[in-house]
């Protein structure tokens, strides 16, 4: 797999997770996590779930069960400050083992858990 495709992985999923998104507003009751340790262990988990999914589809509905992940990953993923995202994936795919990639949900878990890796100050400052 080379950098693109794995990239449009990821791209795919981060789009999936919009489109959900709009389609279905999660609850404004919804608790957000307390700090970036319980941020970096929802996503930790959330990598560990989806690597094993089929597809794009099975992974939107994976994290479609708990709205409370729902909001962590998609605020997480898609309010990468624009400047880190290329670099986020180019370290995610340099991690990731090319005997894993095929697993489908690989290039999405790897990057979850780059962005693990780096500071709370990745996310957009107009997002946080």
């Amino acid at each position: 797999m080379t950098l693109v495709e794995f990239s449009r992985q990821i791209f795919a999923v981060i789009s999936a997770i919009q489109d959900s998104l709009e389609q279905f507003p999660l609850d404004k009751d919804i608790p957000a996590p307390a700090n970036w340790s319980e941020i970096q262990s929802i996503l930790q988990r959330v990598a560990e779930d989806l690597m094993i999914c089929a597809s794009v589809t099975d992974a939107v509905a994976k994290l479609r069960q708990d709205q409370g992940t729902l909001l962590v990953v998609g605020y997480v993923a898609i309010w990468l400050e624009d400047s880190l995202l290329k670099s986020t994936i180019q370290r995610a795919y340099a991690e990731t083992p090319e005997a894993s990639w095929n697993l489908p949900g690989q290039p999405f878990a790897a990057y979850l858990l780059e962005i693990c890796k780096g500071p709370p100050h990745l996310i957009r400052r107009d997002m946080r």
